[in-house]
């Protein structure tokens, strides 16, 4: 039997615009195609790609919660491998953004020393960077998980941009395959941000264009309307920076001193 082997790629944010040629043709190639795209476009163009293909979606569905779901989707997909099949796991982004199935697969993978490569793509991320004419340098960007921030003890780097992932789920603890928080819990994430930023502060909801079609959505708000405001599974908070970076003269004066 030959040895099965799986390449876990990125279709980017806007399929297929942001799709590479070696990711179409690593597609092409494979015995057998998982995907997680929903979007009519998308599938229709895995289907071009090649008619094998099978979406993990339904596990949402299927199974009681999130994480058995994404346990699920990991097990479907190393089975395949593991009876020596040439897969290719497609998700929408860059492959290891916010999915954790790619996690469990390599992991899995590596305990039965089967190859498992992992490619890069296109995520929500770098188009943020673009359509809001950010660069992480100038003066720095933090990213966290809204929820994450919610709950654990972090403080913002109030000299950069701070990204808020997942804001439509804030405060959300069921775990559940459908999340959507509400707007109490929202509220407690606002709360938290009015520790350091003013209640007037500039908030973006940002929204990646999917589509040729779809411009995607960049509207800035006021950080105390966030709470009340329509937020979408995929709605991403960018708030600006709301302190000036501040030379450490004593750290430059210790090098000129060294020098």
């Amino acid at each position: 039997m030959k040895q099965g082997r799986l390449d876990i790629v990125g279709l980017g944010i806007n399929i297929p615009r942001h799709t590479t040629m070696f990711t179409e043709s690593l597609i092409r190639n494979a015995d057998r195609v998982f995907h997680h795209v929903t979007h009519p476009v998308a599938q229709e163009y895995m289907d071009q790609l090649n008619p094998n293909n099978h979406s993990l979606h339904r596990h949402y569905t299927e199974q009681e919660d999130r994480p058995r779901a994404y346990h699920a989707m990991a097990d479907e997909v190393v089975s395949a491998v593991a009876a020596g099949e040439r897969v290719v796991m497609a998700l929408y982004g860059h492959p290891r953004v916010f999915a954790v199935v790619p996690k469990f697969c390599i992991e899995q993978l590596q305990e039965l020393a089967l190859p498992v490569t992992m490619h890069p793509g296109i995520g929500a991320d770098a188009c943020i960077y673009a359509d809001l004419n950010l660069d992480p340098a100038e003066p720095g960007i933090c990213h966290v998980e809204a929820s994450q921030f919610l709950f654990y003890k972090l403080e913002p780097m109030l000299q950069c941009h701070l990204v808020l992932w997942q804001v439509s789920i804030a405060g959300d603890t069921t775990f559940t395959t459908i999340q959507r928080s509400q707007k109490e819990e929202r509220q407690r994430l606002v709360d938290k941000l009015r520790r350091w930023y003013p209640s007037d502060h500039p908030v973006c909801l940002y929204e990646a264009g999917i589509t040729a079609l779809h411009k995607g959505r960049q509207e800035w708000i006021e950080l105390k309307d966030l709470a009340e405001a329509h937020l979408n599974p995929w709605t991403t908070a960018v708030l600006r920076p709301c302190k000036g970076l501040e030379v450490d003269e004593e750290f430059l004066d210790a090098e000129q001193l060294q020098g």
